[in-house]
């Protein structure tokens, strides 16, 4: 899911993600993303900071809070670069922190690696509960 008020930057990152494979569901505000995120059940989100009425660190805040949502990592691809945003988003629980421009190889390889990750933990905790019934 790629959240962003600008229309150009999610055609761009719509277009970016499709050729490397991805399924983008872009949306236009954090309010429609908190709407939508439980029917759309994204690998990941790519969640801008800046956006008016529901900044990223609200909507970080809300998925995080929501059991449904709290699994989803979530990948900032921001213009902003500075201490107090990155400070503020890895304490919502932010994965991953990015700052635009960014390039189409680095953005792919962070999006693929939060993926794998989030499978890998899906994949342990799956196995604990198997042993822990075992035992």
């Amino acid at each position: 899911m790629i959240v962003d008020d600008d229309e150009d930057t999610r055609e761009v990152l719509s277009h970016l993600l499709t050729q490397a494979g991805f399924q983008p569901w872009p949306v236009e505000s954090g309010r429609e993303c908190l709407r939508v995120v439980d029917k759309v059940n994204p690998a990941v989100i790519v969640l801008d900071l800046m956006m008016p009425e529901v900044d990223g660190f609200e909507v970080c805040r809300a998925l995080k809070a929501n059991s449904k949502t709290s699994h989803i990592p979530i990948v900032v691809l921001t213009a902003r670069d500075d201490f107090e945003a990155r400070s503020q988003a890895m304490r919502v629980g932010v994965s991953d922190f990015i700052v635009k421009p960014a390039s189409k190889d680095r953005l792919i390889a962070r999006l693929t690696e939060q993926i794998q990750l989030a499978e890998a933990l899906e994949r342990a905790e799956a196995s604990l509960k198997r042993l822990k019934k075992g035992s």
